[in-house]
């Protein structure tokens, strides 16, 4: 998902670390939403979910794909 140019959604501070929550697609089309923080120099995913109607509406959109 992270390679193929996901849409940022919200930014926040939980338990003093980072986290961003991003909307994309798999390489197999699935739309997901992530939630993400960086740790040393990697990206670490928290969590990972099929991403709502409304999301992936917006997705698409974003896309010129709908």
């Amino acid at each position: 998902m992270f390679q193929n140019e996901p849409l940022d959604l919200e930014y926040d501070i939980e338990a003093g670390e980072e986290r961003y929550k991003s909307l994309g697609a798999t390489s197999r089309g699935r739309i997901l939403i992530v939630v993400w923080t960086v740790r040393g120099r990697r990206i670490r995913p928290v969590t990972a979910y099929v991403a709502s109607k409304r999301y992936r509406i917006l997705f698409l959109k974003s896309r010129g794909m709908q």
